[in-house]
C-alpha cells in the first residue's frame, strides 16, 4: 500500500565506573626556599637538597571516590512514510525518551537544597544527598517530557530535479557529563588536605607524614557538610538536552552526469549541559558597594567554627554566606543556534573521471562552547556573570564560517 510503518523501541544500561582523581595518594612540592642562603638567597638553594631532607614546602593529598554509576535508558519510537503520489513522498514520526537519573552503586553524590536551613549556621542552603530522606537515589529528577516528533517531505517535480524538506527534535543524553570523579557532585565524599610554606618553618617531614589528613565525611553531617568550604554538586532541576533541527535542500542532475545541490540547515540546541556555574556570585546590587566589600566585620558564624573572628563583609554579602564556592557541575541551562548553506557539486563516473566539490557557510553561536572542553575541565574558563548569561552567547569557538 502507500503506507511503510516502522515501530520500535530501544533500552541500554550505561555504566560507568569512573575513577580520574586529584592525586590518589599526596602530590609534594620541594622548593629551593629550604636550601637557600639566608644571607643572599639569589640563585641559592636546590629543590632536590630539600627533597632528600624530606622537606615539602607544599602539596596536597586527596581521598577521591571512585564511582560505579548507573543509567537506564528507555525509548520507544513509530515512523510512517506514506506516498502521497508519484512525486511525493512524506514521512513523519514520534519518539519518546527517557534517561533514568544516575545513581551511584554507594550513593556517593550530592545535590544542594537553596531552600533548608543550614543547621550550623541557621542561613538558608545546604547540601541533600541522594538515597536520603526525602530523596530518591537519583541524582536529579526524571524527565518525562522528551517527546520528538519529525517530518520529512521529498518531492520530484520532474525527473531530474527533487526538493526536500525535513525537520525534528533530537534528545542529547545529560547522563555522561564530564568522566572524572570529582566533577559528579561528590561534595562530602571527597577530602583534600592541602599544605603551604610559611617562608620559616617545614610543613612537616616526611618521614613523619602530614599532620593531619582529613577523610571524608559522607552524608553524615548532613546540610552541616561542607560549610566552611566549597561544595559542588548536580542541580536535581537538570532537564534532558535537546536540538531543533530543519533543512531544505534543492538537488538538480545536469548533462553530462552532474550533479548540483543546494541545502540549508538549521539547529536550536537547548538546555544544553554548561560549565560549573557558581551559584554563590556577589549579587549586581551589591557589587556597587567596590571596595567596601574587602572591609573586615566581626564574623557571625565564628561561634559554630566557621571562618574566623573576623571576617570580608564580601563573604557576608554572599547568597549562602556559610560557604564561599557553591559549585553546580553541570546545570543544562545553555543555548546555541546554527545556520548554514552547503554546496555539492559531484560528476558521477563517466569516461573515467569522477569529481566532488564541497562548500559550506555557516554560523555558529553559543554560551556553552568553551565550557564543554571534554577531558580537560580544569581548564574551562567559567562564565563571566552568573547573573547575566548573555554575556556568554557569542561566537562558538567551534564555529568555522567557511569550509
Amino acid at each position: 500500500g502507500r503506507h511503510t510503518l516502522k515501530i520500535g523501541g530501544d533500552f541500554r544500561i550505561p555504566l560507568n565506573n569512573t575513577l580520574q582523581p586529584l592525586p590518589a595518594n599526596a602530590d609534594w612540592t620541594f622548593s629551593a626556599a629550604l636550601t637557600n642562603n639566608p644571607q643572599r638567597t639569589a640563585g641559592t638553594g636546590f629543590g632536590q637538597a630539600t627533597f632528600m631532607l624530606g622537606l615539602p614546602t607544599a602539596g596536597m593529598s586527596a581521598v577521591t571516590p571512585s564511582l560505579a554509576l548507573a543509567i537506564r535508558y528507555y525509548a520507544g519510537y513509530f515512523q510512517d512514510d506514506i506516498k502521497l503520489g508519484p512525486r511525493l513522498t512524506l514521512n513523519y514520526g514520534l519518539r519518546w525518551e527517557l534517561e533514568t537519573p544516575k545513581t551511584d552503586r554507594h550513593d556517593r553524590l550530592a545535590n544542594f537544597d537553596p531552600a533548608i536551613q543550614n543547621p550550623i549556621t541557621r542561613t538558608a542552603g545546604g547540601l541533600t544527598f541522594p538515597g536520603v530522606a526525602p530523596n530518591s537515589r537519583g541524582q536529579w529528577e526524571p524527565d518525562y517530557n522528551n517527546w520528538a516528533p519529525r517530518i520529512g517531505l521529498a518531492y520530484r517535480p520532474t525527473e531530474k530535479f527533487v526538493i526536500r524538506a525535513g525537520g525534528g527534535v533530537f534528545f542529547s543524553p545529560a547522563g555522561g557529563r564530564d568522566a572524572r570523579s570529582e566533577n559528579q557532585g561528590i561534595s562530602g565524599f571527597q577530602a583534600i588536605t592541602g599544605v603551604s610554606f610559611d617562608g620559616v618553618r617545614p610543613t612537616f617531614r616526611m618521614s613523619q607524614g602530614p599532620p593531619k589528613i582529613y577523610l571524608p565525611t559522607g552524608s553524615s553531617l548532613g546540610a552541616a557538610t561542607g560549610v566552611g568550604g566549597n561544595i559542588s554538586f548536580l542541580d536535581r532541576g537538570s532537564t534532558t538536552p535537546y536540538s531543533v533541527q530543519w533543512m531544505f535542500g534543492i538537488q538538480r542532475e545536469m548533462p553530462g552526469s552532474l550533479l548540483l545541490e543546494a541545502v540549508y540547515t538549521g539547529n536550536r540546541g537547548v538546555h544544553l549541559i554548561t560549565n560549573v556555574m557558581n551559584h554563590n556570585q556577589l549579587r549586581p546590587e551589591v557589587m556597587a558597594l567596590g571596595s567596601a566589600l574587602q572591609q573586615q566585620a566581626p564574623n557571625p558564624f565564628a561561634s559554630a567554627g566557621v571562618f574566623d573572628p573576623m571576617i570580608s563583609r564580601g563573604q557576608l554579602l554572599r547568597p549562602f554566606p556559610q560557604f564561599l564556592s557553591v559549585n553546580d557541575g553541570g546545570a543544562t541551562l545553555g543555548n546555541s543556534t546554527y545556520h548554514s548553506v552547503q554546496f555539492r557539486s559531484e560528476k558521477r563516473m563517466s569516461r573515467g573521471l569522477y569529481f566532488l566539490v564541497h562548500y559550506t557557510i555557516s554560523k555558529w553561536i553559543d554560551d556553552t562552547a568553551n565550557q564543554l572542553v571534554y577531558l580537560s575541565v580544569q581548564n574551562r574558563p567559567g562564565f563571566q556573570d552568573f547573573y547575566n548569561r548573555g554575556l556568554d552567547r557569542a561566537l562558538s569557538e567551534n564555529d568555522i564560517p567557511q569550509r
